[in-house]
């Protein structure tokens, strides 16, 4: 399987790690397990860590991934740090990504490393 989806249970935190090539089903898969944990755990900041993400999905397929967000159970407002790959057309596709969450409410932000996402996410904790 090409991704993981745990909790942190000590921040709340829905944390998704990607590797290789993911198709776009399997996308709605990591979708449907970060909706689970999220609503077990009461847990609304999410932690994706594509630095191993290589594609398989098109920014077609990433758009329709978002519009499926609120009938997963996922609501704007929900913070989302995303660690980008090194690939660079992987790269394209987390911009993409960022930009079509803005654009539907749900606040995602970008970084070149883990640590610093979860430093992004630990600001957000007593707010959500």
């Amino acid at each position: 399987m090409p991704w993981t989806a745990q909790i942190d249970t000590s921040h709340h935190i829905v944390e998704l790690t990607y590797s290789g090539i993911v198709t776009p089903s399997e996308l709605k898969d990591a979708l449907v397990a970060a909706a689970a944990l999220s609503k077990q755990h009461n847990a609304n900041l999410f932690l994706a860590d594509c630095t191993r993400l290589v594609g398989g999905h098109s920014v077609s397929d990433l758009y329709l991934l978002i519009s499926t967000y609120e009938a997963a159970g996922l609501h704007p407002g929900q913070k989302e740090a995303l660690v980008l790959p090194s690939s660079q057309p992987s790269k394209e596709d987390v911009k993409f990504y960022e930009d079509a969450c803005l654009n539907r409410g749900y606040l995602a932000k970008i970084f070149t490393n883990v640590e610093d996402a979860r430093a992004w996410l630990h600001k957000w904790e007593t707010s959500v």
